[in-house]
């Protein structure tokens, strides 16, 4: 059962009234912005020129591509509600997060619903997103390394051959005879 607006409008308030967010403008207004946006089911208008233009007063000409504000705004928000599960007091029953790629806010039970006399299930803490083991990183350098040597490889093959031609198309050197 997935938490109610209600609790997820009351963990909000909680998030932005710590001292975490107390001071942080931006981050405050970008996860009051998304939160509130997704609660009213306006999910496809959370994309980052919407957010560039109405969180961060942007102009109709704002380009993402060449002002970053809202990827890197959203990464320190990411950042700082870690900070803030990881260290803030447990009486928050919604965890509030912003996944990577994403600008639309999940939501999922930390532990027993504030409320007295209401029982709802516990659901588990979201799971974050799989990070490629340093494994992969190699394997993908490994492959450049094999590409670039088979380029390498058949640029030489192709000069040797190219010079072999041009050699071969030359007149020899031996002197003219007038017979």
């Amino acid at each position: 059962m997935p938490p109610t607006n209600e609790h997820v409008a009351k963990s909000l308030e909680r998030v932005l009234e710590s001292p975490l967010f107390k001071n942080a403008d931006r981050q405050s207004r970008f996860l009051r912005h998304v939160v509130e946006k997704h609660l009213s089911g306006e999910d496809g208008s959370l994309r980052e020129i919407a957010i560039g233009l109405e969180v961060y007063d942007r102009r109709e000409t704002y380009d993402p591509k060449e002002d970053p504000i809202v990827r890197v705004e959203a990464s320190r928000l990411r950042a700082r509600l870690r900070e803030y599960y990881e260290t803030a007091d447990a009486g928050d029953s919604v965890r509030i997060d912003i996944p990577k790629g994403s600008y639309v806010p999940t939501f999922a039970w930390r532990g027993p619903v504030d409320e007295p006399g209401r029982d709802l299930e516990v659901g588990p803490e979201p799971v974050p997103a799989p990070v490629a083991p340093p494994v992969a990183k190699v394997k993908r350098w490994l492959v450049a390394g094999v590409v670039g040597a088979i380029l390498v490889a058949g640029s030489l093959i192709a000069m040797g051959i190219g010079l072999g031609i041009a050699k071969r198309q030359r007149p020899s050197a031996q002197p003219l005879r007038l017979d």
